[in-house]
């Protein structure tokens, strides 16, 4: 039963490892790394690599192999961080939005969101 448990929860770890990895078409694709959080990558690759070490110490091969997929997994998302660098993308979303007037007239206005106070003769 300990060895069910065991495989179970190694495959469920390389999982956690793998799943940040579902951005790197993205980055790879936009050639931007924005998508990648720093902070989780820097922390998973720091966990599995300590891991990594602690298994060799004590010579356990069920440590061992999650930990080092896991660590080559962040050594991957290291290097596409490093690649391509991150660059904030502004996205302009267009709407048009209906204003009634006095009269009970409706006009439309373009209006473009993510660019703080533009001028309505800059919009139109």
């Amino acid at each position: 039963m300990k060895f069910i448990v065991g495989v179970a929860v190694n495959i469920n770890l390389i999982f956690f490892y793998a799943a940040p990895l579902s951005t790197i078409a993205t980055v790879i694709r936009t050639k931007n790394s924005a998508s990648i959080h720093f902070w989780t990558m820097a922390m998973n690759t720091s966990n599995a690599f300590f891991w990594c070490v602690y298994s060799l110490a004590i010579q356990d091969y069920y440590i061992l192999i999650p930990n080092g997929l896991g660590f080559v997994f962040g050594l991957l998302q290291v290097a596409l961080y490093q690649c391509f660098p991150r660059s904030e993308v502004i996205e302009a979303t267009d709407s048009v939005t209906e204003l009634s007037g006095d009269e009970g007239d409706c006009t439309e206005q373009l209006t473009r969101s993510h660019y703080g106070n533009v001028a309505e003769s800059e919009i139109i």
